[in-house]
């Protein structure tokens, strides 16, 4: 969190601007939700939103049934405190992959994913990015993209940093 705000803030600086546009993948996403708050977060308050004006998440797992996983945490704490697009100053717009649907007993793909989905969600047969389901995904009062065949990791082409998909939701974002 400390090198996110000091990026934010040295952004704004070096750019002579007020706020800025804030890309998060994964849970970046929700440590960037968190960051826009004010309540102390491990004893430090950032206030972020004071800073962005946009928040984009990529295949974040905004809605996460998780429980006490680290990604569980961090959304149900998320969650509590900053529910769905809390800030009204901040435009929110949460991006999610549709690659693959889960299936227990399908290819490797989708076996892997099936058992993600499962524990995030609760549904192993649904739709998402391979790791994230697409419901999961779209932070409610968000802007909502999903993206056909985008997946959560580069290791699987093409996924939310590849150049034509950061174009695909760039410009659906502006």
């Amino acid at each position: 969190m400390d090198r996110l705000d000091r990026a934010v803030r040295n952004t704004c600086t070096r750019w002579s601007v007020d706020q800025v546009t804030l890309v998060a993948h994964s849970a970046g996403g929700l440590l960037s939700r968190i960051y826009l708050g004010d309540r102390p977060h491990i004893g430090k308050r950032y206030r972020g939103a004071q800073y962005v004006d946009h928040l984009v998440t990529l295949g974040t797992p905004h809605h996460n049934r998780g429980g006490l996983t680290r990604g569980g945490l961090l959304a149900s704490y998320a969650q509590r405190y900053y529910p769905n697009a809390y800030h009204e100053q901040v435009r929110y717009t949460s991006v999610a992959g549709r690659a693959v649907v889960g299936n227990p007993t399908g290819t490797a793909k989708g076996r892997r994913a099936a058992q993600e989905y499962a524990r995030l969600c609760g549904n192993a047969v649904t739709w998402g990015d391979g790791l994230i389901p697409t419901q999961s995904a779209l932070l409610c009062g968000s802007d909502q993209i999903t993206l056909d065949g985008v997946w959560h990791y580069s290791l699987s082409q093409p996924w939310y940093g590849s150049p034509q998909v950061v174009r695909e939701w760039w410009e659906k974002t502006t």
